[in-house]
């Protein structure tokens, strides 16, 4: 699983999925015991969990998305110029 994250993000990914495991297994709980206030609380944390992981793997997929642009340009000797940006988005 974790080959579907950048390798600065793999900690936080595993991390991330091992709460939601946590938070899924909670939800059914909750909802057996009848408490499906709390589920719901917890399905607004799983959804967040989730979405941040999609976002982790999104940022893999689109780091190496440039990578192979990078190399396509290489490969026709066409000079690139790296440009770093930085995010201020928190995730």
């Amino acid at each position: 699983m974790l080959e579907k994250f950048k390798v600065e993000d793999a900690q936080k990914a595993q991390w991330l999925y091992d709460s939601a495991e946590d938070t899924l297994a909670e939800i059914q709980t909750f909802l057996k015991a009848g408490h499906y206030a709390a589920a719901e609380i917890a399905t607004e944390e799983l959804h967040d969990n989730i979405n941040q992981i999609r976002m982790l793997s999104k940022a893999k997929k689109d780091h190496d998305r440039l990578v192979r642009l990078a190399k396509s340009l290489k490969d026709k000797n066409i000079q690139a110029e790296v440009i770093s940006c930085t995010s201020t988005h928190s995730i």
